[in-house]
This record gives C-alpha cells, sequence and structure tokens, in this order.
C-alpha cells in the first residue's frame, strides 16, 4: 500500500504529465480538488498584452491543481462588447486561457453566463427574460452557447460547461425587490431596476433548458454543470408561499434537484464555514454532504463543489478550513474547487496564491490529491 502511494505520489509530482481526461470518461468515484481561477480571461479583456494567464497556469501545475473553473466571459456588459464587435478578437484571447491549460495539463470548467444580468443588460432586456425562449436575451445566449461549444468541444482539458454563477439564489424571493441585481450604468447596465428584473424558478428551468438544447447540438458527451450556489435554507418555502420558513431534508432535497436538473451531469453547490448548523435541524456539514452526495447518486449526477474556501476573516481561519476540506474529503464528492486563486480584488478576504500567506491551502489541495493520485482515484489522470 505504501509502494502504491509513492507511485500515485510520483506521478503527481511529476507535473500531471498525462493529459486531463475528457469529461465523458470522468468515472464515478474519481475525487479531485481544484482551484477557481475566477478572473483568468476577464483579465484578458481588460489588459491583452498581460502574460498573467500564462504565468498563472504554470504555478497551477507546480502546485499539483488538476483543473480551474473560470469566469467564461465578462462581468459587467461592456466587457461583452469585444465579442460583438470583433468576435474572432474575443476568442483569440479565450484560446489563450485554453492553450495555456494544454501547456500545463489543467483542466478547466468554464462558467459562461457567471453574471445573470450581463446579457439582459447588454441587449436591453430586463433580467426574467431569461425566461422567454423568444428573447434577445436567450437568442443572444443561444448564439455565445453555439460559439463557444463549438470551438472548444475537442479540447483534451476541457471538463464540463457550466452555466453561469449562483442564479439559484434570487429566485423566488419574498424581498426580491432589494435584491435586484447591482446597477452601474458605466459598465453598460441600465440606470435603474424594476420587477422586470426579478426572477422565478420557472425563469430559472428555461434558461438551463436552453443551455442544454444548445450545447448537446454540438457536443453530447462533455459534462454540464448549472454552477448553482447550495439552495438558500428556505429555498422551497420561498417558492411555495414566499415565507422563510426553513426546509425541511425532504424540501432541501426536492430543491437541489430543481436547481441541478438531471441532464446535467455534475450536482453544483457552493460552501463555506457559515452554512454549517443553517439547514434542516442544524446539519452538521456532515449530515449537509450526505444528502447531497445521496441526492446525487440517485439522480445519477457527479458531486461538484463549485466553491469553497474560507475567508481571512473568519475567526480561526485554518480551522475552519480543514474543517471544511476533511468533511469534503469524507464526503465523497468528487470535484471540489477553492475560491479562489489569483484575484486581487479580493487580497484582504479569500485570495490564494504561492508565496502568499494562504500558500498552505495549495499544499492541502496537493496532499489530497496526492492521495487520491495513490489509490488510482484522481479525476484527470489515466489509470
Amino acid at each position: 500500500m505504501f509502494l502504491r502511494y509513492l507511485r500515485g505520489l510520483a506521478w503527481l509530482m511529476a507535473g500531471l504529465a498525462s493529459q486531463p481526461l475528457h469529461a465523458a470518461s470522468l468515472p464515478p468515484d474519481c475525487r479531485a480538488f481544484g482551484v477557481n481561477y475566477f478572473d483568468v480571461f476577464s483579465s484578458l479583456l481588460a489588459n491583452s498584452t498581460s502574460t498573467r494567464t500564462e504565468d498563472g497556469f504554470v504555478e497551477l501545475a507546480a502546485a499539483r491543481v488538476p483543473f480551474a473553473r473560470f469566469m467564461a466571459t465578462g462581468f459587467w456588459p461592456d466587457e461583452l462588447k469585444l465579442y460583438s464587435e470583433d468576435r474572432d478578437g474575443y476568442f483569440r484571447l479565450m484560446d489563450r486561457v485554453f492553450r495555456a491549460a494544454e501547456n500545463n495539463g489543467v483542466g478547466l470548467i468554464p462558467s459562461l453566463f457567471w453574471n445573470y444580468s450581463t446579457v439582459p443588460d447588454l441587449v436591453g432586456e430586463p433580467v426574467a427574460k431569461w425566461g422567454d425562449p423568444s428573447s434577445r436575451t436567450t437568442a443572444f445566449a443561444r448564439q455565445y452557447i453555439s460559439d463557444f461549444v463549438q470551438r472548444y468541444k475537442d479540447s483534451p482539458v476541457l471538463w464540463a460547461y457550466e452555466f453561469g454563477n449562483e442564479m439559484n439564489l434570487y429566485v423566488d424571493l419574498p424581498n426580491a425587490a432589494k435584491l435586484r441585481p447591482k446597477t452601474l450604468p458605466h459598465k453598460g447596465t441600465p440606470e435603474f431596476r424594476t420587477a422586470g428584473d426579478e426572477i422565478t424558478n420557472e425563469d430559472l428551468s428555461v434558461a438551463y433548458r436552453i443551455f442544454v438544447e444548445t450545447v448537446r447540438k454540438y457536443d453530447t458527451r462533455t459534462l454540464l454543470s448549472t454552477g448553482a450556489g447550495l439552495p438558500r435554507k428556505y429555498a422551497f418555502n420561498n417558492a411555495k408561499s414566499r415565507s422563510w420558513k426553513v426546509d425541511s431534508e425532504g424540501e432541501f432535497r426536492t430543491m437541489l434537484g430543481r436547481h441541478n436538473p438531471d441532464d446535467f451531469g455534475l450536482l453544483s453547490f457552493h460552501v463555506y464555514p457559515h452554512h454549517e448548523h443553517q439547514y434542516f435541524g442544524k446539519a452538521s456539514f456532515g449530515q449537509l454532504f450526505d444528502a447531497i452526495v445521496s441526492a446525487a447518486k440517485h439522480s445519477g449526477q457527479l458531486v461538484f463543489a463549485g466553491e469553497f474556501g474560507a475567508s481571512r476573516e473568519v475567526p480561526a481561519q485554518r480551522d475552519a478550513f480543514e474543517k471544511l476540506i476533511h468533511a469534503l474529503d469524507e464526503s465523497g464528492v468528487n470535484l471540489a474547487a477553492l475560491w479562489v486563486y489569483r484575484f486581487d480584488y479580493q487580497s484582504a478576504t479569500f485570495d490564494v496564491r504561492p508565496g502568499g500567506d494562504t500558500a498552505w491551502m495549495l499544499d492541502r489541495i496537493s496532499a489530497f490529491n496526492a492521495q487520491y493520485a495513490a489509490k488510482g482515484r484522481l479525476c484527470g489522470l489515466r489509470n
């Protein structure tokens, strides 16, 4: 057993020499800890001469990180102008992300519509137009998905396509008028929001369906993720009666499935220290993850903790992080992505990078991946 561990560790230390498997080949018992490299593409939109993208993937490979989730678009409407005005130039920048990942053997999970208000704002519609299959919003989404999938579907580092980021956390809220998307007119948003910018579970379902149908026109095998966050602890009762009653475990599982339909091969959730003891029966991490993993097995999905981490603002940060990452490991979650790698905007909170004061988090990821490799279970390496 010890010799097998050493062989696995040596394989991992070789710099992920084998290319990541195509997502369709990910076995149901594989495991991997990766990172969120949130702005690896959007930073190129801001400064196309920067070498930050290439340098970052070299560092990730050296840190034995097998995959990265990233925002595969701009965050604000004005950051998508290049796509509208010079599509070839836009994708030449995206090509750099894929090429850097391929050169370093790091898998990618691109999230196509990270900020759910960006596309409606860009085309001049209220956000709820995600729920209208004949809207300009969904027409733009179909075109963007088509362009993206046809260009990258054969990349050896493509692990999954993701719809967006946590759109499910804004549906059917009793106080939706207070939580409408932020406005920054100089970045391309409208000056103010209306009730038309409040979304429902029905809008979400339409957006998901369009995403699946469009991807599958061109790629029938790659895994899909909704990018959903952990359903709000009262999501079922929000939808049912616009109340703040905390959901039962059964109701939680119902919403988990609704926010991660079966045709998405990955069941997505995001988890942080503050989520413990907030759900049904003051659930521990173990109880919460058991419910999630059980639901995924029932629906035939792999489990993707698309975000996890502990901010510098969390008391006893290292202890909180260790508790969370060990609970994820023990739960059997397939993929988990640390929030967040090299993100200057969160330098005081979540930012993690080699040589920084939280570089130990990368060491912990590497150690768990070495254990999975030794057992022949590390996602992305040929066994």
